[in-house]
């Protein structure tokens, strides 16, 4: 039993960064897959792979070489020079991850109850000043319990919107201009992009995997879980792709007319994914800083919270659309030498 729980705090872990705001309102799932029309739903299932793959060789490398802390990930598979520049690009995606899910806050307030964005943004970052006092520990434990309330809230959701919308849909619909192999590239950038933020969170919880090296599965799981819901997303917003695409929350446009139930079932679906994503991004964003600067770290939550709130002013799907493939590419480096390390040096 006691393996099984720690595969499964893992795969909550993992499953509560990847399944983030991003791809639980539906902007990532359209961005990165839908648009590429018919052959998506093999791009979302060769990411479902590369996730879990890199997630076990992740953890595999963290438990051989005993790793404590981000930094010490990054110099052991990067060597000292590159480490630096790397550490540095993905502190940097950390708060802007963390930004975005403040913006993505105010954004589903605004657009499921009509409220002023800012008031939404202003709540997670407060909530999340608390949460960060608590430590890893808390962390942990927010993640455990809400990862499945978001993973059984999505699949039902899912799964009644796509057998009761009156318009009928295959999964392998969607039209697009882009050309469909580039999925392949586009799947690359998604993974890139969650890894960085997966390494920093999975170096903190390395005693889970020192502790019991069967907790590796829990990658397995997060990847598989990825897909299961990906796919049930990708169905639902090709429904009406034209009207869903308008929205920075387009799995609201999607599932409005199933009802209050479902729909408010959705919202505090996509409110722990906002949770989920922002605590363990900011809490990695707040250690990089406290170990380059020694600040105390009061004051650099206290800082990374109200710069969240000011950044939110750019917006939720600017962060989704723009900003996160940058840092994807950017992170294609720290990929390859996951790649290269666990081949080569195990």
């Amino acid at each position: 039993m006691d393996k099984i729980k720690n595969a499964l705090k893992i795969a909550g872990i993992y499953t509560g960064l990847v399944i983030g705001a991003g791809f639980a309102s539906g902007r990532e799932v359209i961005a990165f897959f839908t648009s590429y029309g018919s052959i998506w739903p093999v791009g979302m299932v060769f990411t479902g792979i590369l996730l879990s793959v890199l997630g076990w060789m992740i953890l595999t490398i963290i438990e051989k070489e005993q790793i404590h802390t981000y930094k010490a990930f990054l110099k052991a598979v990067m060597g000292e020079k590159m480490s630096v520049l790397t550490e540095v690009i993905s502190g940097m995606f950390l708060c802007v991850l963390f930004f975005a899910m403040v913006a993505a806050s105010g954004s589903l307030l605004n657009e499921a109850f009509g409220i002023e964005r800012i008031w939404g943004s202003i709540a997670l970052s407060v909530m999340c000043l608390f949460i960060f006092r608590g430590g890893m520990d808390k962390l942990i434990n927010i993640n455990t319990l809400l990862s499945p309330f978001m993973v059984i809230g999505t699949a039902v959701v899912c799964l009644i919107t796509y057998f009761t919308k009156t318009e009928t849909v295959m999964m392998m619909n969607g039209v697009t201009h882009k050309v469909p192999l580039m999925i392949f590239f586009s799947a690359v950038i998604y993974v890139s992009y969650n890894i960085i933020s997966s390494v920093s969170i999975f170096a903190e919880t390395g005693n889970i995997i020192r502790k019991d090296k069967n907790a590796k599965y829990g990658a397995v799981i997060g990847g598989g879980v990825m897909v299961f819901l990906g796919l049930m997303m990708g169905a639902i917003l090709l429904i009406d792709s034209g009207k869903t695409t308008a929205y920075d929350i387009p799995v609201l446009a999607a599932i409005s007319g199933g009802g209050f139930v479902i729909n408010y079932i959705y919202i505090l679906v996509i409110l722990g994914a906002i949770i989920t994503t922002a605590v363990g991004n900011g809490y990695g964003a707040v250690k990089w800083i406290e170990s380059d600067t020694n600040i105390n770290s009061t004051v650099v939550e206290v800082f990374l919270c109200v710069s969240a709130v000011i950044f939110s002013f750019a917006g939720f799907a600017q962060f989704t659309d723009k900003v996160y493939p940058l840092f994807g590419f950017m992170g294609l480096a720290e990929m390859f030498c996951i790649f290269k390390y666990f081949l080569t040096d195990k």
